[in-house]
């Protein structure tokens, strides 16, 4: 068997060759009866021409109960594709996608050729001989419709964001549900489904890092279908068909069909292209590499060195632009009154004691009145995705992982109370006789109100450290109206991790 061979695919149009002559609309909800007639009818075909071969058809065709894992590795895929990418769409049947694994034990070509002009349906006026119906596979040169399900070149069809177009059957008991449910059983109903689809994902093979995972019965798309009306006339229990929404850490490509239905046209997927791209890049330590927190501004400076670094290879004249390094294409720092560059900053464990975190932060997310390009925000995606480890001089080598969605985060929740936690250094110097706790109010609610946040219904000082240069860093807390989502990141040195606030319990 060659190495990293590719998946061989067969895309056949549902033709009606009688007088009618067009495409044929299979119902939605008939996917698994098209499945099962393809099958069976490519396996009689193929089992006729190939009578010695019959008990191998019927492993690679997926007929047989006892299915061994290389059993499944080199068992082919039916997914019959739904007419989607237009906001009219019907989402019926009108594409069949075959695909044979590159360790199959047949030819593909025999394979191929047992699908090729199939005849699924026929209907004949017994008065006349007149066909009225005569529906056939008929192989496909328009390959459009597979790049609405993500198939195609890597750099093209990449996507994080998929929602499901045929409900996923997901690994559940098949428990009967009442009519009515009160909302804390409803809850636990969803998160027990959600938590299922992680081993759907895993099942079919599926190894990128998920940032988050929704489920529900209703369909995603306007002229969708309710997961429960695929049960009937099928093996599956309606209890354990979902829909399926779920965002990835990484842009992944298609097909992606999960749940236990995968070989019945169940369970596939179909990329939403125009997805808001990451606005937060949150980075945990190898368990050991980590630092201590007093390592906190080398680590931060090491970050943006590698940020940098990046930003410079992926490039194409070599450079790298203000959006990670703060300056202007002269070299002179960016000073045109917005904040056009990344935030970086560092949380520790719950002792306060090692750093436990990394953020790389949108320059929009802590700036409300920034604005970015669509050109930076991919460039922000495409550069944070790529991190994996930092060189921070004494500090060694540190190892990252891109965490898979914001988890609760005391930097990134919602609250109406917020606290330091790395001091707020102000944006000038206070004057000689200035007095310093109402000189930093003023300047912290000018920060909120150039950052674009509401302005504080309290801000109290918490605690005031003064340099031997005459440097002023405070400790404050800030109380709002209503909760604000972080994060927030205010003062002179908050693009390095300074004037952090987290969630103030």
């Amino acid at each position: 068997v060659p190495y990293d061979s590719p998946v061989t695919r067969y895309l056949y149009d549902l033709r009606d060759l009688s007088a009618k002559a067009g495409f044929y609309s299979w119902p939605l909800t008939g996917v698994v009866d098209l499945v099962t007639a393809v099958r069976e009818k490519a396996a009689k075909r193929l089992t006729t021409a190939l009578p010695d071969k019959t008990a191998l058809i019927d492993r690679v065709f997926g007929r047989v109960k006892d299915m061994t894992d290389a059993d499944k590795a080199s068992r082919i895929r039916i997914t019959p594709l739904p007419s989607i990418g237009h906001p009219h769409a019907e989402s019926s049947i009108r594409r069949v996608l075959l695909e044979i694994p590159p360790n199959c034990p047949l030819s593909v070509d025999d394979i191929g050729w047992s699908f090729s002009a199939l005849a699924l349906r026929d209907r004949i006026d017994p008065n006349t001989g007149e066909v009225l119906e005569d529906i056939r596979l008929i192989q496909a040169d328009d390959w459009r419709m597979p790049a609405h399900y993500g198939i195609g070149r890597r750099d093209e069809r990449s996507f994080r964001h998929w929602r499901s177009i045929t409900p996923v059957v997901l690994p559940l008991g098949g428990a009967r549900r009442s009519g009515h449910k009160p909302g804390r059983k409803r809850r636990r109903e969803v998160e027990h489904a959600a938590d299922a689809v992680k081993s759907a994902l895993r099942h079919a093979g599926v190894d990128t890092p998920v940032e988050c995972i929704k489920v529900q019965r209703e369909p995603f798309a306007v002229n969708g279908t309710r997961a429960e009306e695929f049960g009937p006339g099928t093996r599956f229990s309606k209890h354990r068909l979902w829909h399926v929404e779920i965002t990835f850490s990484t842009p992944c490509t298609g097909p992606v069909v999960l749940g236990d239905g995968r070989y019945l046209g169940l369970g596939l997927l179909a990329p939403v292209p125009n997805q808001p791209p990451r606005r937060v890049a949150l980075y945990s330590f190898d368990p050991n590499t980590t630092r201590p927190a007093a390592a906190r501004a080398d680590v931060l400076a090491a970050l943006r060195r590698a940020l940098m670094a990046l930003d410079r290879d992926q490039d194409r004249t070599g450079r790298v632009c203000l959006l990670f390094s703060g300056h202007e294409a002269d070299g002179a720092p960016a000073g045109n009154g917005t904040h056009g560059h990344v935030f970086l900053a560092a949380d520790t464990d719950e002792a306060g004691t090692r750093l436990s975190r990394l953020y790389v932060l949108r320059p929009d997310t802590v700036d409300r009145n920034a604005k970015l390009s669509i050109a930076d925000k991919r460039r922000f995606e495409r550069v944070t995705e790529a991190l994996a480890t930092l060189r921070a001089a004494r500090h060694g080598v540190l190892r990252l992982g891109l965490l898979p969605g914001p988890p609760p985060d005391r930097l990134l929740m919602k609250s109406r109370v917020w606290a330091s936690l790395t001091d707020y250094r102000p944006t000038r110097h206070p004057k000689k006789d200035e007095d310093i706790e109402a000189f930093l109010e003023r300047d912290v609610r000018a920060e909120c109100h150039r950052r674009g946040l509401p302005a504080p219904s309290k801000v109290e000082i918490l605690e005031i450290r003064v340099g031997p240069r005459g440097g002023v860093g405070a400790c404050i807390r800030l109380a709002f109206a209503f909760a604000v989502a972080g994060p927030i990141l205010l003062g002179r040195d908050s693009h390095m991790g300074g004037g952090a606030f987290g969630v103030d319990n």
